[in-house]
């Protein structure tokens, strides 16, 4: 680039019709063909300064168009930039500034790709050339969680050993590890070698320093390590025993021919690491190179880059690190800072050049973010200036007594910005409410619905709060285990069914007086629980005068346990169209589309957007069941950001509603910020262990480990030396954390152009009020905003006011109930409560006389022959009225509570075992844990330790525990004569001689005349089992694993045959009696 260029940038954007650059970004534009970092604040126009040097140079000769690489790391934005590059070339060649000749115009064009797309590129060309199939197909996030989700569940005990950790916890550990391992360019056997090498140094190390004067002189004992640190060696511990379970998901990957997103970038790295003609090559047809938002690269993006492009070549890179927010998945706020050394040219560091005048925030808003940003920021790096034209802007603190108060205030911000003109283009005030906690959403998103404010939700974990949405999810929570009471209640308080506190609680008793009969020693208390709610809504019948339910309850009720009975009926089809269905069911699609100030496309973002969620989900993995569906769902709502849904685009005149991550890149004329209180604005770190947690890769195995804190672990001389040591590193990652946090809070104010409001709240949920932010408090000791209007903060010790009303709610609204819906319902009751007096008392004393007459009532039909069996019987219950039914009637007549027993507690401990270490969650019965014959006593004081660890050991020693089930806890529901039967399988295995059901039983095997009863639940599962595989019963063998003896019973075989259906049937027949 010796000659003198034809065009000054000046010129080209005078020729275009666009703004004269400032000096700052001329000299970018102009900028030599050497490497180049530039500094690009927020707004400050980095992608219109890129698109310039692009035009530039290619207008100069400089470059042909089709030697020009930009990356960046979303489809849309390399679009955008692609798009603007192309048209003012062409605008250029109309022009005659220059011809098709000189650059090859028309015939190429730049080409702007994302990161990983580049690199995809890169494998699907020389792949081959590491063994790698060009045709891999790609594995998403949904994906990757699927099959971690089963390396877990078939995990055996010898991998988990005894770690009490959710099979949940673990398979979000197991993909961190991956991707971390990915992304640092590491083997998984590095975490293991690194955690052996800190436990044996720690063991080694002495008590103190005096201890270890004397050990060096005389020799002696290691000291024992300190509490804290025994904790954090626990985790080290357990995140070694991950690493088969990483290795193994690696290998799956690779087995079933998918590549992730990880996968692609170590592998471009390995190419242009030890193929030469892979580097050369790309050297020769990329001249100019062009990487964007480059804080957000990682460092195996590093590497790749610089294996490729390093030594000189043109290469720009555009970033701001004061917008560094995405360390938790990755990036490396180092890589900005290292570039001029990275992309040194001949031993000289790259050249550093700034874009210091934001373009989009005015003058006030931008010295609100200037000073937050002021304890992070380089200090040779210019502070963001307002541009000439900017106007001096709206900053507003509002703080309030609590939280209501504060939502009010934001709603009626909202409404007087809806009011003021945009951008100065006609069109209406573009406005975002951002949060920093996704459970903020459901209040906030009421009370605009409620003022008729149109809101759209943007992200899949703000989603599942929209309360349209949640209630899909919790329909098919209960569609999917019966027994998961938490999502029955939530759809029974919610604003499809709003049920009442008093319907509810006369349907817990009418489902205790009903089912709890067969509360005995062949069902564990646990598993009542469960369901008792489930049979109770299952079992009601208009003929029923056993319950205090009012008619219109009743209806309700009836109507939704209709509504899931068809839908369980659907759960073996496609996924979306059972969440279609669901929607249909539910009458969502009537709800949403009567929301007042919405259009019919608008009212139905929510539910199209979750409708896309599932058909993803489906296409993402070998695994797309219901179960697996909804664990990935929890994971989203477990993490505080969420899953990301791809493709929502905006619907214009709604406020969007989403968190601060989400918010990156986005702009709009004003900004809300809600809960700038200390421990959510900034956020308490979750933790301060750093990589001591279980899914963090070790800091000594990234990359990036000169930008993290270190705990010198190797250096310390003693244990209590290691203990500060410890203590210190914790304090390092909190303060990188809180840093995190004010990049993250510049972000947030950054995105606004005229209008910004700041919101805080004294009293929240708990019961100690909360301190303003100091991001806010900092603001008002330096002068940007007045707090003189703010109510007093409470006192320490001080309590939380009392509501101002004194009749209290009678049933709290569920999460992501509709407002407006919350409020009728509320002051419903209220009226209801004024207007009852003293006649409550009349209708207290009927309810005790209605109870006494069903007593009497329940005596008598105690006395008659038969049992009155409920709608919905489970197999154990099944079990139960066979073995004694002349107890079942009794205790029918008369239910009566039962304590939780010891032998209940040792078989919920080895459930919990089972289902983090093996994924095979039992249901496991107190008889078979104590053993019905010469069993041990079920109030035995001591030995749970010892029978849990036998039970375990027996269960590694047997034929199953190296066996990968093609189900575990599989779910059905089928009707057998009189009644609907639902259940859970607890395995099923597949040989080359077909299927084998296994019921796990921590007892010991009974006698034969206790087993002719027990084979009635085998049963029931063969034919559920073979009705799904749609194979005859006959077909499918069926085992009982008794591990308290360390015995199978096997079915057929010496114990004889199953029943079959129209044995069932027959038995059932024998007990019932209608009424």
């Amino acid at each position: 680039m010796n000659s003198r260029p034809r065009y000054s940038a000046t010129a080209i954007a005078a020729a275009l019709g666009q703004h004269t650059p400032t000096p700052e970004q001329a000299a970018i534009i102009e900028a030599p063909l050497d490497p180049l970092l530039v500094v690009a604040g927020a707004g400050s126009g980095k992608t219109e300064t890129m698109a310039a040097r692009v035009v530039w140079l290619v207008a100069n000769a400089y470059v042909r168009p089709e030697e020009i690489l930009g990356l960046t790391f979303t489809r849309k934005a390399a679009g955008e930039l692609a798009e603007r590059i192309r048209l003012r070339l062409g605008t250029l060649r109309r022009r005659g500034l220059i011809d098709n000749d000189e650059t090859g115009l028309g015939l190429d064009v730049p080409t702007v790709a994302t990161y990983n797309g580049y690199a995809a590129g890169l494998v699907k060309d020389h792949g081959l050339r590491l063994a790698v199939e060009p045709d891999a197909q790609m594995l998403t996030d949904a994906g990757r969680w699927q099959i971690a989700h089963e390396v877990v569940r078939s995990a055996g005990a010898d991998e988990l050993g005894d770690f009490d950790t959710p099979a949940s916890t673990i398979t979000k550990a197991v993909l961190s590890l991956a991707g971390g391992v990915s992304e640092h360019l590491q083997q998984p056997s590095a975490i293991a070698d690194l955690v052996d090498s800190v436990l044996t140094r720690v063991e080694s190390l002495p008590r103190d320093a005096k201890t270890a004067a004397d050990t060096e002189v005389r020799g002696g004992n290691p000291g024992r390590p300190y509490a804290e640190v025994k904790k954090d060696l626990s985790k080290l511990a357990i995140k070694k025993a991950l690493v088969p379970l990483v290795e193994r998901f690696n290998r799956l990957k690779t087995d079933r021919g998918y590549l992730d997103f990880g996968d692609q970038v170590r592998l471009a790295e390995q190419l242009a690491r030890t193929m030469p003609a892979v580097r050369e090559g790309e050297r020769a047809r990329w001249s100019v190179v062009m990487l964007d938002e480059y804080q957000d690269t990682s460092y195996s993006q590093l590497k790749l880059l610089t294996r490729l492009f390093g030594d000189g070549h043109s290469v720009t890179a555009v970033g701001d690190p004061l917008q560094s927010i995405y360390g938790w998945r990755g990036a490396s706020a180092g890589n900005l800072e290292d570039f001029p050394l990275d992309f040194s040219s001949g031993g000289r560091p790259a050249a550093v050049k700034y874009l210091s005048t934001s373009w989009r925030n005015d003058t006030n808003i931008l010295r609100t973010a200037n000073l937050l940003a002021r304890p992070i920021r380089d200090p040779d790096a210019p502070p963001l200036a307002p541009a000439p034209t900017a106007g001096e802007g709206d900053v507003v603190a509002s703080v309030s007594p609590d939280y209501d108060t504060e939502v009010g205030a934001l709603v009626e911000w909202v409404s007087a910005q809806r009011t003021l003109p945009g951008n100065g283009d006609g069109a209406p005030r573009s406005i975002a409410v951002l949060c920093r906690r996704r459970s903020l959403f459901p209040a906030i998103e009421g009370a605009l619905r409620l003022a008729d404010i149109p809101v759209q939700v943007i992200g899949l974990g703000g989603l599942l709060s929209t309360p349209e949405v949640s209630d899909i999810v919790e329909t098919l929570r209960v569609v999917d285990d019966p027994g998961r009471g938490d999502a029955l209640m939530r759809l029974l308080t919610g604003n499809r069914w709003r049920l009442g506190a008093a319907d509810i609680a006369a349907l817990a008793r009418y489902s205790r007086r009903v089912h709890g009969v067969l509360r005995d020693d062949t069902m564990e208390s646990d598993a009542v629980d469960r369901y008792s709610v489930a049979d109770g809504l299952d079992s009601l019948s208009a003929r029923d005068d056993r319950h205090e339910i009012t008619a219109d309850g009743l209806d309700r009720m009836m109507r939704l346990a209709a509504m899931l009975r068809r839908l369980r009926r659907k759960t073996s089809g496609a996924l979306p169209d059972l969440v279609r269905d669901t929607e249909r069911e539910l009458l969502l699609d009537v709800e949403v589309a009567a929301r007042p100030g919405y259009s019919p496309g608008m009212a139905r973002t929510h539910l199209d957007a979750f409708a896309d969620v599932a058909a993803k989900f489906v296409m993402s993995g070998p695994a797309p069941t219901l179960g697996a569906f909804l664990s990935w769902i929890d994971a989203a709502e477990s993490e505080e950001r969420g899953l990301a849904v791809r493709g929502v685009e905006p619907v214009p005149g709604a406020v969007q509603l989403m968190t601060v991550h989400a918010a990156k890149g986005l702009e709009w004329d004003a900004v809300a910020i809600p809960q700038l209180v200390e421990d959510v604005f900034p956020a308490k770190a979750r933790s301060t262990a750093g990589w001591l947690d279980l899914p963090s890769l070790p800091y000594e195995l990234r990359g990036d480990r000169s930008n993290l804190p270190v705990w010198h672990w190797r250096e310390s001389a003693h244990q209590a030396e290691l203990n500060e040591e410890r203590n210190t590193f914790r304090k390092a990652v909190n303060e990188n954390y809180l840093s995190e946090e004010r990049r993250l809070s510049y972000v947030a104010m950054t995105r606004a152009r005229r209008a910004l409001w700041l919101g805080a709240s004294y009293w929240g949920d708990g019961k100690t009020p909360r301190s303003v932010s100091r991001f806010v408090t900092e603001l008002v000791d330096a002068g940007l905003i007045g707090a003189d209007d703010w109510p007093e903060a409470p006192a320490k010790g001080d309590e939380k006011p009392a509501p101002s009303d004194t009749i209290a709610p009678q049933w709290p609204a569920a999460a992501g109930t509709d407002a407006a819906a919350v409020h009728r319902s509320a002051a419903a009751e209220m009226v209801r409560a004024r207007e009852a007096g003293p006649e409550s008392r009349e209708h207290v004393d009927g309810a005790i006389r209605g109870e006494i007459d069903m007593l009497l009532a329940e005596r008598e039909a105690g006395r008659s022959s038969g049992i009155a069996l409920p709608s919905r019987l489970s197999p154990t219950r099944l079990v139960g009225i066979d073995a004694d039914p002349e107890a079942a009637a009794m205790r029918l007549a008369r239910p009566m509570p039962r304590g939780p027993s010891r032998a209940a507690r040792l078989g919920t401990a080895f459930h919990a075992w089972l289902e983090s270490g093996f994924g095979q969650a039992a249901l496991l019965e107190p008889h078979d844990v104590a053993g019905s014959t010469g069993g041990r006593a079920a109030d035995a004081a001591d030995g749970h330790e010892a029978d849990l660890a036998a039970l375990k050991q027996t269960f590694t020693a047997s034929r199953f525990a190296d066996r990968e089930p093609v189900a575990v806890e599989s779910g059905f529901e089928m009707r057998l004569g009189p009644v609907t039967v639902p259940g859970k399988i607890d395995a099923v295995y597949h040989d080359a001689d077909g299927y084998e059901i296994v019921d796990w039983k921590t007892g010991r095997r009974p006698d034969a005349d206790r087993l002719v009863h027990t084979r009635l639940q085998l049963a029931v599962y063969r034919l559920a089992y073979a009705e799904r595989m749609n194979v005859p019963p006959e077909q499918i063998r069926a085992t009982f694993f008794f591990l308290g003896s360390n015995s199978e019973v096997n079915y057929p075989g010496p114990d004889g045959e199953l029943p079959d259906e129209a044995e069932l049937v027959a038995a059932l027949g024998r007990y019932y009696r209608a009424d």
